[in-house]
């Protein structure tokens, strides 16, 4: 399905121990400000200072083998599938900082939903975020105060994007349209990116010899 005209989608891209990765995405509407390479280029570097504000306020319940390793954004002029401009500005040194034991495995994610206002699930977004932090063991699900930190760093992050040029906005393909994003919730469950799970890198295989009959 075709993605509306006039719209940026930004990439956060991360990498993990071995060959694993994690990546979240947020659709923008471009409002006509983006005409050239240049132009798309330029907000991609100027908007990786608020993901990197944003990665620094959840640091603490990543994984230190994690990490933030750039911003990339593809703008679709005219909609269709195939973006019309593509730019990448890469940082490094911004690491989890999660330590002792008991965490999450490292697939854990939790899902917060970018919420327009309008209903139906072709007015919701999805975003998955590494989170490692123990849960909590009564329950099985994620520390409360900790999704709130995760809700409102990424509710901050979506507000300093809108106070450049775009406007944060959840896609629907199938109606070929969009609309602003209002609000971002999450709840405590854990998730995982399960695309995600084919990537991860295997560790030593334990083996255990049975004795024959």
């Amino acid at each position: 399905m075709p993605v509306p005209n006039d719209h940026l989608r930004y990439t956060i891209k991360g990498a993990g121990p071995g060959s694993e990765i994690w990546q979240t995405g947020i659709w923008a509407s471009a409002g006509g400000m983006i005409t050239s390479a240049a132009d798309l280029a330029t907000a991609v570097a100027s908007q990786l200072a608020g993901v990197i504000t944003w990665f620094s306020a959840i640091a603490d319940q990543i994984w230190p083998t994690y990490s933030l390793v750039a911003l990339r954004g593809d703008y679709y002029e005219s909609g269709g599938d195939t973006a019309t401009f593509s730019a990448e500005t890469a940082t490094s040194g911004h690491v989890g900082t999660l330590t002792g034991s008991g965490g999450c495995p490292i697939d854990t994610c939790i899902v917060m939903s970018t919420r327009t206002g309008l209903a139906g699930a072709h007015h919701r977004g999805r975003m998955y975020v590494p989170f490692h932090e123990p849960t909590i063991t009564s329950a099985g699900q994620l520390d409360p105060g900790r999704v709130t930190t995760y809700v409102s760093a990424t509710a901050a992050l979506l507000s300093d994007i809108n106070s450049s040029f775009a406007t944060v906005v959840v896609v629907s393909r199938s109606l070929g349209s969009s609309a602003p994003v209002t609000a971002v919730s999450a709840d405590h469950k854990p998730d995982v990116q399960r695309r995600r799970q084919n990537r991860l890198t295997g560790g030593a295989l334990a083996t255990s010899a049975v004795t024959p009959h």
